[in-house]
């Protein structure tokens, strides 16, 4: 049986919506609290594109969004730079339409792997709010990983 995108976006909209299941997925490593599923899946941001899920939180004046981009696969620059797009049109959207309420978003993006390219680096200095996970399936069901994403070069040539 392939795995594809749609099973693993399946599975996690699936877990949250009563708390035992998001509490299911914070076991097996995917840091949910239990935010309000938006009302649809693939939701359209405007002309910035169509993320996989949201999840909400309505705060007395705030709002905390979470923005989940799913890859079959492997991470790479892409990934990050849909993510951002969708970021971007999503705090545009919501700060004109809600410019009294605070905004909190958090960028999530889940894949198989990482393509650790030179392009990783980017965490250390612009992405450091992006959520990023890698997932294996197997026959115990979903398990999912937290990457701290503070590269470094193993050698990094510095004299004493």
């Amino acid at each position: 049986m392939r795995f594809l995108e749609k099973d693993l976006e399946d599975i996690i909209w699936d877990n949250l919506f009563f708390q035992e299941d998001v509490e299911n997925l914070n076991n097996r490593g995917l840091e949910c609290v239990n935010y309000t599923p938006f009302k649809s899946r693939q939701l359209r941001i405007g002309n910035y594109g169509i993320c996989d899920l949201i999840t909400l939180e309505r705060g007395h004046q705030s709002l905390q969004v979470n923005i989940y981009e799913l890859k079959k696969d492997e991470v790479n620059i892409d990934g990050i730079i849909q993510l951002s797009r969708y970021v971007t049109g999503c705090k545009r959207y919501l700060r004109s339409r809600f410019p009294e309420i605070e905004i909190f978003i958090r960028p999530i993006i889940i894949g198989r792997s990482i393509n650790n390219g030179d392009w990783v680096y980017l965490f250390n200095c612009l992405y450091s709010t992006i959520s990023l996970y890698t997932y294996e399936y197997g026959i115990d069901g979903l398990q999912f990983d937290l990457h701290h994403m503070n590269y470094s070069l193993i050698n990094e040539g510095f004299e004493r």
